[in-house]
């Protein structure tokens, strides 16, 4: 029995078409990746290289002349650890107090009974494009007394009104039903908010913790104005000060005067600040994959039954 001979129609031709529009952007995407990740990769590779040695050029791919001593000087060094720790309670503490100052603003924003609800709304959206400037700031947290306080990286970025708006949006798709139901059952504002409101909400509460969490962990700027204590620097602040420091060893490096580097070994500055970089930079990117699930769950679907 003979098979008739599909035509050479127009979806045959679409599936052509698709099957080139896929592998080119195959290929655009690979290519954008490996530009954005090779960088990073790149410091990896020097952070884990003898310090001397990469002075000299021509590494690539992986280390040439492997090593952990880089990372055995910021773990021998105090102010290292030190400043690990407080990053890593600065972005704990920031991103819960934070989180639960937002997230119950947004909750109170989308009551209809609360009075003047829209007067806070405006306010806050004053505040989003209007600030007092800089030396303004610098006054009020001196008069508050937080100058050199490890609290002044918490309490000034307890509140962002942006955050709140993103949360408003995500609580008004909220079924009214759930709420009216748990009213009825007796529940208060406070248990509508903790009991109802909350346990559906994972994908915009991990949004705006992974939100919290990068804008703690990177921020420098705060300590580089406010703190003189050592004890109390973030690293990210100890970064942008061996960055800041290294560039007049850099300059006399890149000099007339060419430096004979064959009989050197050891870490350098520069080895150091890249094996510090990767140590800042490393877990807040383990964090990322945890939130990312719960951007692509439909955490509504099935939640309010017939």
């Amino acid at each position: 029995m003979m098979h008739a001979k599909k035509p050479a129609g127009i979806f045959n031709r679409v599936s052509s078409a698709d099957r080139v529009f896929d592998v080119v952007n195959i290929v655009i995407m690979t290519l954008i990746t490996i530009v954005c990740v090779y960088p990073f990769y790149y410091c990896i590779v020097l952070s884990f290289n003898e310090g001397y040695d990469a002075l000299n050029g021509g590494i690539y791919l992986w280390p040439r002349m492997f090593t952990l001593g880089n990372y055995k000087i910021i773990f021998q060094d105090g102010s290292m650890v030190g400043a690990f720790l407080i990053t890593l309670i600065r972005t704990v503490l920031g991103t819960t107090l934070s989180l639960f100052l937002t997230s119950i603003m947004a909750f109170a924003l989308i009551r209809r009974q609360l009075r003047l609800r829209r007067v806070y709304v405006t306010m806050g959206l004053i505040t989003m494009y209007f600030s007092g400037g800089l030396i303004p700031l610098y006054l009020l947290i001196k008069e508050l007394g937080m100058v050199d306080s490890f609290w002044v990286y918490i309490i000034p970025n307890l509140f962002s009104f942006y955050n709140t708006i993103i949360m408003m949006v995500f609580f008004r798709e909220i079924p009214s039903t759930m709420i009216e139901a748990s009213k009825i059952d007796g529940a208060n504002e406070w248990q509508v908010y903790w009991r109802v409101v909350m346990p559906v909400s994972t994908a915009v509460i991990a949004t705006i913790c992974m939100y919290n969490a990068v804008y703690h962990w990177n921020a420098w700027f705060d300590g580089y104005i406010y703190i003189s204590t050592p004890s109390l620097k973030t690293m990210a602040l100890l970064l942008v000060e061996m960055i800041n420091q290294g560039k007049a060893m850099e300059a006399l490096r890149t000099s007339g005067n060419s430096l004979v580097l064959s009989g050197m070994s050891g870490p350098t500055e520069n080895s150091v600040r890249l094996a510090t970089m990767v140590v800042a930079v490393v877990p807040i990117m383990c964090v990322y994959p945890f939130c990312q699930k719960y951007f692509i769950q439909g955490i509504m679907l099935g939640a309010v039954k017939g």
